[in-house]
């Protein structure tokens, strides 16, 4: 629904889909968990309404809402539910990832080289682009670290004639 495929909610999804959701959820609860280790607080309830508010826009319909709701099994507290849990994903990867980046004049101009084009950009753009290679790659970086440092276990597999996932392994698209 983020990514704007309420169509998607309503078949099934493809296996590499489902690989990524696999590691998506793996994900959120080691970011959950430090959550809780570092005692982040909890959002507030109007940050949680606010994405409420933003998650239902999506929908064309107060119908096509419903239809979503009927047709992934959800109710209106689970969806609030999840959206709490990303409110607070967010906020660990504020704290330890994104408050962190720093884009000096020497980032710029490594963008810059390794990006021909950027050169007929504005300092600010360069800036952004370079703060969101940064972000990536530091995501992706603590979240590789937190995979490491955890024992995670996958009870099911999701082709049941491959051979099981690896238990935290990243993919290369996505975070």
């Amino acid at each position: 629904v983020r990514g704007g495929a309420v169509a998607a909610t309503v078949s099934e999804p493809p296996a590499d889909l489902l690989e990524l959701m696999r590691v998506h959820l793996i994900q959120e609860a080691l970011l959950l968990d430090e959550a809780q280790k570092s005692a982040l607080q909890a959002n507030p309830e109007h940050d949680v309404d606010v994405a409420f508010t933003t998650f239902t826009a999506r929908f064309p319909t107060p119908q096509a809402l419903q239809q979503f709701l009927t047709s992934s099994s959800l109710t209106i507290d689970e969806i609030r539910d999840s959206l709490r849990r990303s409110l607070r994903v967010d906020r660990v990867l504020d704290t330890r990832v994104r408050s962190r980046i720093q884009i000096s004049n020497t980032d710029i101009a490594k963008y810059r080289a390794v990006h021909p084009d950027a050169f007929s950009w504005s300092t600010a753009e360069v800036t952004r682009q370079a703060s969101q290679e940064q972000l990536v790659a530091r995501t992706r970086g603590y979240l590789q670290e937190l995979c490491e440092r955890a024992e995670v276990r996958v009870l099911g597999q999701l082709d049941p004639q491959g051979p099981p996932p690896p238990p935290c392994t990243l993919p290369r698209s996505g975070l």
